[in-house]
């Protein structure tokens, strides 16, 4: 399926165009003409939906911190359970993170968490943008 991308806000201009597979979502164009992909599914058909380091939708916390995905000890309820990790960051020249003042900022994977295992997968993340 093929739709336009909305931004949160008219301000905005994401001038993208979403493509939709069962579990899978790609997002293309925009001022920096690059893709994004989210994944929501194990597989989509016959194809595994993975990470570079094997991670896919439904695979346990523990297992993806086994297979190198970093615990960013971020948690939206207060609990010591992290809401996402990320996964094979690269450091971004001429950005700064918003979450470790003074540092260069970083691109990555990112993996969404919920009841103990991986509910999606997002690339590219980072942690120099506030959207």
């Amino acid at each position: 399926t093929e739709s336009e991308v909305e931004g949160p806000d008219p301000a905005y201009d994401f001038d993208r165009t979403r493509f939709e597979w069962d579990g899978v979502t790609v997002a293309v164009g925009g001022a920096d003409n690059l893709a994004s992909i989210f994944i929501t599914a194990p597989k989509s058909g016959d194809v595994v939906l993975a990470a570079p380091n094997g991670v896919t939708v439904d695979t346990s916390a523990d297992d993806a911190l086994t297979a190198g995905a970093i615990d960013v000890g971020i948690s939206s309820d207060g609990d010591t359970v992290s809401d996402f990790f990320t996964m094979n960051p690269l450091d971004v020249a001429g950005t700064s993170s918003l979450f470790q003042p003074d540092t260069v900022g970083s691109q990555f994977v990112f993996v969404e968490l919920g009841d103990g295992k991986v509910t999606s997968i997002h690339a590219p993340g980072d942690d120099f943008s506030d959207l």
